[in-house]
């Protein structure tokens, strides 16, 4: 059965695309933990009893479930490189809010906002995956996922650092949302463009070149 190849030239463009997936797996796990290990402290902030801040911490599942539940039409109008994107900038700039919330209501609001970003965020960036992994012809998804849990892995150890040594939670979030923001805006430029789903299938190698360990360009990937 004969191999699909395609040129050196887009061969290059997925080792691009692989970094840049990596960077929006490990972008959205820290987003996830970057405010988790202050609920504490955003808690006695508040003066919330236990079950006010359960309820308010139901507001990030809520946003997930609303967001995935528009997330295949909202790719399929932008694409999912700009989805993935604008959602992580989203996701980044909801810790400000979140980090100011003045009252239970407020805090709702930031963990909806929070959860619909993840969860948009989530589905494009997947799509990415899926086709960064599509024109490798080999498996990528386990070691993106690994990524996103060495990025909830950072972030907790960062916030608990930040915690200890008492760090404001507005200073934490704000500083915490401009670096995510930049890192999705500008580590994720190198996402495959709306074309992908028109490439051809398994092995993206130039001819007489083996498959290497990992694109020229991948970096850390």
């Amino acid at each position: 059965m004969a191999t699909d190849k395609i040129t050196a030239e887009e061969f290059a463009v997925f080792g691009r695309a692989r970094t840049a997936v990596t960077l929006a797996f490990t972008a959205h796990g820290l987003l996830a933990a970057a405010w988790v290990v202050r609920i504490p402290q955003i808690k006695e902030h508040l003066g919330l009893s236990e079950g006010s801040m359960g309820v308010a911490l139901l507001g990030a599942p809520v946003g997930v479930v609303l967001a995935v539940r528009f997330a295949r039409r909202i790719i399929a109008d932008r694409g999912s490189r700009a989805t993935t994107i604008a959602a992580g900038v989203a996701g980044a700039a909801s810790l400000v809010p979140l980090g100011l919330a003045w009252n239970l209501g407020a805090l709702i609001v930031s963990l909806l906002l929070l959860g619909a970003s993840l969860g948009l965020m989530d589905v494009a960036m997947n799509a990415q995956g899926v086709a960064v992994e599509r024109g490798y012809g080999r498996p990528l998804m386990s070691g993106l996922h690994g990524w996103y849990s060495i990025g909830t892995l950072v972030a907790a150890l960062i916030g608990s650092g930040v915690a200890y040594a008492g760090v404001p939670v507005p200073l934490h979030l704000s500083a915490a949302a401009a670096a995510l923001a930049a890192l999705t805006a500008i580590g994720c430029r190198g996402l495959l463009d709306r074309s992908a789903d028109a490439l051809p299938g398994p092995g993206p190698y130039p001819p007489d070149e083996p498959a290497p360990d990992a694109a020229p360009s991948a970096g850390a990937a």
